[in-house]
Formats: C-alpha cells, sequence, structure tokens
C-alpha cells in the first residue's frame, strides 16, 4: 500500500449511477483523481479534473494571503468595483506618517482619478442614482438582496434611456419597489411614500414606466404575502394568527377577491380573526399595521365576512359595541356595565 495519505470524498446527491450495479454510492478519490462505485469497485472517470485552489492554507489569513483573485462585481458601485481605488491613507508602508506635500499630491491624485473613472455621459448620474439607492434601502430597512437588485433596475433603467429628464430620487424609490416585487418582500407604494416622504402619484407611473420600458415580468401579490409582517407588528396571539390564514386561503379561490388590495383584504381578515379569537386589535391599529383607511378595512371586512358566511359581524351602519348591546339586549342577557 502507498504510505501517502488518499482524500475520499463521498459524493452526496449525485445525479449519476454505477452502469453495473446500479449504485449511488459513488466515492470521489482526489488523490488518484477517479470516481470510484462504492459497492462494487468500478471506476466510472479517471483524470479528473481538480476544480478547486492550486495552494492549501491552513487557517483564514492563509487562505485569504494565498487567493489572486480579487471581490466580485458589486452592482451598488457605478463601475462594478472593478477599476482602480486609491485609497484615502495618511501613512506610508512602513507605518510612518506622510508629509504634508505628499499628502496634497495624494489628495490630487484621488480627485483627478475619480473624475477619470465617471468622465463618460451619464457615469455622474449613475453613481448619484445608486448612492440614493443606498440611501433609501438603509432607510426602509431592506436586505442587501433587495439592494442589488434595485441597483440592476436601476442600472437598466439608465442604459434605456428612463431617466433621464426625470428624478433621480422618484427612479430610485420605483426600482427599490420592483425589486421588492420581484423578491416577493411585500412592500407598498404608501410605506415607501411616508418612508422616504415623495410623491405617491410620480412614484405610481414611475413604477408603470419601468414595467412597461424595461419588460419587466412581475409577480402578483397575495394577502398572504403581507400577513406575517402585519401580525408580528400587532402582536396576534398564534390562533389569532391561523384563523387569519384560514381565512385567506379561502378566499383565494373566490374570484371576487381576486382584483382588490391585497393589503385590504389581509387587513379584513385579520380583524375578523381578531373578533373571532377573542384578540381584540382597534380599527385604527390594524389600518396603520396595513397601511390602509379604516374605511376600507371596514367595507373589506364585511364583503368578507357576507362571503364565507360569517355571522358575528355588524350589518352596514352599524358599529360593533352598538351591534353587540342590540343582541344582548334581545336575549335578555344582562350588559356589563
Amino acid at each position: 500500500m502507498s504510505s501517502q495519505m488518499t482524500k475520499q470524498e463521498v459524493v452526496e446527491g449525485a445525479e449519476k449511477k454505477c452502469p453495473e450495479c446500479d449504485s449511488r454510492d459513488l466515492v470521489k478519490d482526489d488523490y488518484r483523481a477517479e470516481l470510484v462505485c462504492n459497492s462494487c469497485g468500478l471506476v466510472l472517470e479517471a483524470d479528473m479534473i481538480d476544480q478547486g485552489p492550486d495552494w492549501r492554507d491552513f487557517n483564514v489569513y492563509e487562505r485569504y494571503g494565498n487567493s489572486r483573485v480579487g471581490s466580485p462585481a458589486n452592482p451598488m458601485i457605478p463601475d462594478k468595483g472593478l477599476s482602480t481605488e486609491i485609497p484615502m491613507a495618511t501613512k506610508d508602508a512602513h507605518g510612518k506618517s506622510l508629509p504634508t506635500d505628499a499628502r496634497v499630491k495624494f489628495y490630487r491624485m484621488r480627485m483627478l482619478h475619480n473624475q477619470v473613472r465617471q468622465s463618460k455621459r451619464g457615469e455622474r448620474s449613475l453613481g448619484e442614482g445608486l448612492r440614493q439607492v443606498d440611501r433609501f434601502a438603509s432607510l426602509m430597512r431592506l436586505p442587501p438582496s433587495i439592494r442589488e437588485e434595485a441597483a440592476v433596475v436601476y442600472r437598466k433603467a439608465a442604459q434605456q434611456g428612463v431617466v433621464r429628464g426625470r428624478s433621480i430620487a422618484i427612479i430610485a424609490a420605483a426600482s427599490l419597489y420592483v425589486a421588492c416585487r420581484l423578491h416577493g418582500y411585500p412592500r407598498t407604494l404608501r410605506e415607501i411614500v411616508d418612508i422616504l416622504k415623495l410623491d405617491r402619484k410620480k412614484l405610481s407611473r414611475t413604477y408603470t414606466i419601468l414595467n412597461r420600458e424595461l419588460k419587466l415580468r412581475i409577480p402578483t401579490t397575495s394577502p398572504m404575502d403581507y400577513l406575517p409582517r402585519i401580525s408580528e407588528a400587532l402582536e396576534l396571539r398564534p390562533k389569532t394568527r391561523s384563523m387569519a390564514s384560514k381565512i385567506i386561503r379561502d378566499l383565494t379561490q373566490d374570484p371576487a377577491f381576486a382584483s382588490m388590495l391585497p393589503t385590504g383584504t389581509v387587513a379584513g381578515a385579520v380583524y375578523i380573526a381578531s373578533i373571532l379569537c377573542e384578540d381584540r386589535r382597534s380599527q385604527d391599529e390594524i389600518s396603520k399595521a396595513a397601511g390602509v383607511s379604516e374605511v376600507t378595512l371596514r367595507n373589506r371586512a364585511r364583503q368578507i365576512a357576507e362571503a364565507q358566511g360569517i355571522a358575528p359581524f355588524p350589518p352596514e351602519g352599524k358599529s360593533l359595541v352598538g351591534w353587540k348591546s342590540d343582541r344582548l339586549r334581545a336575549r335578555g342577557t344582562p350588559q356589563p356595565s
């Protein structure tokens, strides 16, 4: 036997199987560069190419020190981070402070370098737009995946000439809304307008333009997408959340609610569930959490109650407290003081 150790790796979830015994228990031998069946010993592949690095590392410092590649392309940077960067340094390689004339020299070099990087037409506005996207995403507390997707959308809009003649802030906000829709991250136009202090009509019109010019395939939102966030904001009990989820699932088969605002539908379902499960939340609390008006909440809740035959709900023009008092009075039940 050879004194050299052989590194073997079991191939998990492999699509290949042994042609002799139909076994999927395959082992990859890195030392001999072979793929061997662990059941019958048949060699399926030989002289395999090693896709890993040509160096070894024993700690994290050696791993990053031996690497000969840079960081991946970053869509949040106008040049995607592939150009040379002159850092803001005040010390030399030996750790000594640079003299004043050297600092001035490097400052001028950095300034000229940044001007050359953005010398092409539209690159300065692209950089400003990407900075707006990053700032708005921070205000909305969006994850990095949404930011990068919004940067890609904004970059496509700039290449198609959609940004020209329009507000950079509105395009950046619309790009974030598109990214949220593409990733199934529920955010409404009203939330974005309230957080970023923008005009809702302009934002809605710009979103429509982006959808048409870039030929985006944006999936439709479902009331179920907004339920976890609204339930978390209202701190509903698990029983109430399950009841609201059941109501929404039953509504998906009703075509009358397909064209309605999903936030209004989920607000009505949460309101009915809170009544049925005795986990009461006021109409003001639910409407603020869902981003709809109280009138929309009452109308949608009444429509849901009529569609599903839910009896304990007040008729139109009657408040919930007055309706309950009438029912108690009709039954002869003493009312609580």
